[in-house]
């Protein structure tokens, strides 16, 4: 592990010791080593104080670098985020001049060539290669971001061209990468229109059965992901190769997530049915609209005054009984009150 904080040591350390027998386990420690983007800068110059020190500490670190660097087709066993480092540390090796161009350059150009050619369909390599043409591109492949261009017309200026390599392989370079670009969108335009299918048959669900099966909810966030990836990658490589971001389709199916809040929430705001629960009109009046069926049945409603009279003749006549009965009542407690005691 190497820091930008260790290197004033690391130098003052060098310069009072002898490393002529341990330099090559230095550069080997040097290109295992896990480093972040911002600590590049740091190492190349530790690099450089061994190789000026020390004649043969260019061989050794070529070595190990083609150890670690020598990918075969189909090998996908790399760790990313270490490979992503790792390519801009080399080509940053070859640009301060430890490694010659005939010793370093087919190496790189091999990698790359690999690193692309091998993921033309999955596209997993995108950030490795974004990375290398951001930190690399210009000189490498004499790229100039959209940003910087458009600056440079605004204010009637050039940009300088970097002249690490002949124009010549920096147009093998960037024909390498427009064509991993073309890939790309093409990929994301296949993805979109597979995620737009994909939402119109969760629709067709959605007001058949009125709810998506957990299966269909997962495909669904997995297809947005990496739709989501591919579009940020595309993104990128648009606006380091200066290249037009491919046009998207519309389509009028709903997102997967809107579908999901009008399914939770069948009910408007108004609190009625949200129309787009039925196929079709005749569906939802039928369940909405429900007939009076005595406009349908006459006869109904000649059985139902005669049930509404007979009510109330059994009504009448248990308030009748009611009355008599409190009628009685009253008589009885008259009779049965006590009489007053006789006079002495």
């Amino acid at each position: 592990m190497f820091t930008a904080s260790q290197l004033d040591s690391l130098l003052k350390d060098m310069s009072t010791l002898n490393l002529t027998k341990y330099i090559s386990e230095a550069a080997a420690a040097l290109v295992e080593a896990k480093l972040k983007m911002n600590d590049i800068s740091y190492v190349i110059k530790l690099c450089n104080a061994l190789h000026r020190d020390y004649a043969d500490f260019s061989t050794h670190l070529l070595d190990n670098w083609q150890k670690v660097l020598s990918i075969k087709k189909d090998d996908k066993s790399f760790i990313q985020s270490k490979l992503r480092v790792d390519l801009r540390f080399y080509a940053e090796v070859i640009n301060s001049g430890i490694l010659t161009h005939k010793e370093g350059l087919p190496l790189l150009g091999s990698v790359l060539t690999v690193l692309i050619n091998m993921d033309k369909e999955e596209h997993n390599n995108i950030n490795i290669i974004l990375t290398f043409c951001r930190y690399c591109g210009e000189d490498y492949a004499g790229l100039v971001s959209r940003k910087i261009r458009q600056l440079a017309e605004r204010y009637l200026m050039t940009v300088p061209r970097s002249t690490l390599l002949s124009k010549e392989k920096q147009r093998n370079v960037r024909t390498l990468l427009k064509d991993y670009y073309t890939s790309l969108c093409k990929h994301l335009l296949k993805e979109h229109r597979e995620l737009q299918a994909f939402e119109r048959q969760n629709k067709k669900i959605l007001q058949t059965k009125g709810e998506l099966s957990g299966e269909r909810r997962e495909r669904g966030t997995a297809l947005q992901l990496s739709l989501q990836r591919l579009l940020t990658g595309t993104q990128g490589f648009s606006e380091v190769l200066d290249e037009d971001f491919p046009l998207l389709p519309q389509d009028d199916a709903v997102n997967i997530e809107t579908l999901d809040s009008k399914v939770g929430n069948s009910e408007s705001e108004d609190g009625l049915l949200s129309s787009n629960m039925w196929e079709d009109d005749e569906t939802q009046n039928f369940y909405e609209y429900l007939p009076n069926m005595k406009d349908f049945l006459p006869s109904l409603t000649v059985q139902t005054n005669d049930l509404e009279a007979q009510v109330s003749e059994e009504a009448l006549e248990a308030d009748h009984l009611e009355e008599l009965a409190d009628d009685c009542l009253i008589i009885k407690e008259e009779e049965e009150e006590p009489l007053p005691p006789d006079p002495e």
